[in-house]
């Protein structure tokens, strides 16, 4: 008896140690902006803000940003979990890449972990971040930090810290081990096996059936970048001699009923196999929809390979398509939903309201290839701002309205979200609006100081200015005869709080964004040197203007990249260190009136170059976006602006109170050899281009444009001149 019990164990340790199996592979190769609905994305959220976690390609390879500015906790699903205590496997492993751009602060917290089959609860193997070694309860040098491990606690005391203190701008690898009979985590550092230096939590030990893994953003985390990350059932299959195989990502697909997707795109890769040698296995969820025999893989050179997926006739519906890529040890999969005979939405694009303002109807369209009854719903995110019931959708056909009305003397934001369905599948819209409230002028500065208290001409000493020096060299930033100076070759930095108009605002307060503040900032700019290299931003948003300010936001640039030599372009950024440019060649010693909009609970940015109104043509930042509190606005000095000036800032709520156009004086006119010349004056940001000059043969007639040749003599000044037409004529200057 007692040997056939022996042998019996010994079986069922071979069969655990020989399951391995890959539960989650990403390297977060999506586009910049929110992870939770990128195309191809496994992640939804969890907790907190949707959309405020983000992918990243700056750098271009694709990372996972988790920032203790923002607050999501965003989970992914492994295909075959939740995984059983009492079942096959013994423990799950984690393995992904992290460098932390600025250290945790205060005690820390966690920012990684296995999740359990609420999604919601049952946290394990969490990852802490800290400056504190709570076993030898000292703190790391400035700038560093330590990793730990809890079982079942997000609190710092409960963990057991790896003992290197670890650096920021350094990449490492972590791994983890949840062992599901015992509720014990571990922790390794830049493993090289499963036998290399690692600390195990003994505390708060407690079991669950992992199911997901997640990321949270919290605050006291720091900043970092995530990648490549893998989760399997062995400590092989994560970091060991034979890594899971890759695969990418395939966007979410939308086809009529009896069409196929053509042919997708995909990769497949691994460190230790011949690309030719990895094999794709398929799955459906939904057979009758896309059974396997309508999902054919080509195999390419091996590396790049593609897959065609065409559902059976007649059917409408949706279904997950699962690829899975394997070495013939490891396997990784990859999943992305088809949606056929789906209704087809077309894009809304975020709103912005004025508190009480009425906001325009907002057009879209509606499709349906297979002319199905389309029924409609729509719900808003923040009921205290929009009812449900107070968004109507009128029209029928392809052609349809959208009406909102938020609720009175209420600012912020909500999520709309439209859903359409035709009895198979239902189709989503989603958009955010932001109502804002008018504070007034939150900052104007015309830089016309004549009183210094140490240091004649500098911005930060003069009497009366708001400036404060928050990094560099103090007092370098001049500030004469109506401009302030930026130099390539100086290094302060300067940030002037923002107020409202009643001054009601103590210095150092900042605006939430949940509040629905949308910012404008206007400023002419004067470029006197080039840029040099890729160039770099000047102007911007910050959370604070003191020196522990660390968020920056509509960061306004200057670059040579694709303008014509010797001019430059005016780019714009959310929040990146690379601009998105507009496309006008600017000269250099000329004004440029230039305007930004910061809508702060979405972090979308607005960049205008002499505009006339908002409607005028403007470019958006591209790259991701983030939502930050706003408290002050700041110039910057480096060595990539060349040497600039600016002028008249101004930074409001709204768009007329910033960006009006300056009235058209004519000065005077003349007669000389058969030339007509009038003389005008107009604003200082604008260009002799912004000008038309029209002529009448009566003062109350019919004016249409004549050719003329409109030049700028000096800072809003201008002249027109052109041939005499007629023997009287009536001239008059318009913007054009």
């Amino acid at each position: 008896m007692k040997k056939t019990l022996a042998f019996i164990i010994l079986l069922a340790a071979l069969a655990v140690s020989a399951w391995a199996e890959s539960l989650l592979s990403d390297d977060f190769n999506y586009p910049n902006g929110a992870i939770v609905g990128a195309a191809g994305s496994p992640w939804v959220n969890n907790s907190g803000t949707a959309g405020s976690m983000i992918a990243t390609n700056n750098p271009p390879n694709g990372q996972l940003e988790v920032n203790f500015n923002r607050g999501e906790d965003i989970a992914a699903q492994f295909p075959n979990g939740p995984y059983m205590s009492n079942g096959p496997v013994a423990a799950v492993y984690s393995k992904f890449t992290v460098h932390f751009i600025s250290p945790p602060s205060g005690v820390g917290t966690y920012f990684a972990h296995f999740t359990g089959e609420g999604m919601s609860t049952d946290y394990r193997a969490r990852i802490l971040a800290s400056v504190t070694n709570v076993t030898t309860t000292g703190n790391a040098a400035a700038g560093n930090f330590f990793l730990g491990v809890a079982n079942n606690s997000g609190t710092i005391g409960l963990s057991v810290p790896f003992p290197t203190e670890l650096t920021t701008n350094v990449t490492y690898t972590v791994v983890t081990k949840y062992e599901l009979a015992t509720g014990l985590s571990t922790l390794w550092i830049d493993p090289t096996d499963e036998s290399s230096a690692s600390v195990t939590a003994t505390l708060n030990p407690s079991l669950t059936n992992p199911k997901y893994y997640g990321f949270r953003q919290a605050s006291g985390e720091g900043i970092m970048r995530i990648d490549n990350l893998r989760v399997a059932t062995s400590f092989s299959s994560v970091a060991g001699a034979n890594t899971d195989p890759t695969i990418s990502a395939i966007p979410n697909q939308s086809i009529p009923q009896n069409g196929n997707t053509g042919a997708l795109p995909f990769t497949v890769g691994d460190a230790e196999s011949d690309p030719s040698t990895l094999t794709v296995a398929t799955a459906s969820t939904n057979t009758t929809l896309v059974p396997l025999s309508g999902i054919i893989i080509n195999d390419g050179d091996g590396t790049n390979r593609t897959v065609t997926v065409t559902p059976a006739t007649g059917q409408q519906g949706t279904t997950r398509i699962t690829l899975t890529v394997s070495d013939g040890t490891n396997a990784s999969p990859r999943s992305f939903v088809v949606t056929v005979g789906g209704p087809i939405i077309s894009a809304i694009p975020n709103q912005i309201a004025v508190v009480n303002a009425v906001i325009p109807p907002i057009a879209f369209t509606i499709t349906d290839a297979e002319g199905d009854t389309l029924t409609p719903t729509k719900t808003s995110s923040n009921t205290n701002l929009l009812k449900s019931e107070n968004i109507t959708i009128t029209g029928t056909g392809l052609n349809r309205t959208l009406t909102l009305v938020p609720e009175p003397n209420t600012n912020g934001v909500t999520t709309v979200t439209l859903r359409f369905s035709d009895g198979f599948t239902t189709s989503t819209r989603s958009f955010a609006l932001t109502v804002s409230p008018v504070l007034g002028i939150l900052l104007q500065d015309q830089f016309t100081y004549t009183s210094f208290n140490f240091s004649p001409n500098s911005l930060y000493d003069a009497v009366g200015s708001p400036w404060q020096t928050v990094s560099g060299t103090a007092y370098e930033v001049q500030s004469t005869n109506g401009w302030a100076y930026l130099s390539a070759a100086l290094g302060e930095d300067l940030a002037a709080p923002l107020t409202n108009s009643a001054g009601s605002f103590p210095l150092f307060t900042n605006y939430p964004p949940a509040e629905g503040d949308v910012f404008y900032s206007s400023f002419t700019l004067k470029v006197t040197s080039l840029p040099e290299g890729d160039g770099d931003y000047f102007a911007h948003y910050r959370n604070t203007a003191t020196t522990g300010g660390t968020t920056f936001r509509a960061k306004v640039f200057v670059s040579t990249n694709g303008a014509t030599p010797g001019s430059y372009r005016i780019g714009i950024a959310n929040q990146a260190n690379a601009g998105t440019y507009y496309a006008l060649d600017c000269n250099l010693d000329t004004d440029y009136f230039v305007v930004t909009r910061y809508n702060s609970p979405i972090g979308e940015t607005t960049l205008w170059v002499n505009p006339l109104a908002e409607s005028t043509s403007y470019i958006t930042g591209t790259d991701a976006l983030q939502t930050a509190p706003i408290g002050a606005y700041g110039l910057r000095q480096s060595s990539g602006i060349g040497n600039l000036q600016i002028s008249n800032l101004v930074v409001s709520t709204s768009f007329p109170m910033i960006a009006t156009p300056a009235a058209i004086t004519i000065t005077s006119i003349s007669v000389a050899s058969g030339t007509v010349t009038v003389n005008f004056d107009a604003g200082n940001s604008d260009t002799p281009s912004g000008f038309d000059l029209i002529a009448s043969g009566a003062v109350n007639g019919s004016y249409a444009p004549v050719s003329a040749t409109i030049t700028n003599p000096s800072a809003g000044k201008f002249q027109a001149t052109t041939s005499t037409v007629g023997d009287t004529q009536f001239y008059q200057i318009k913007r054009n």
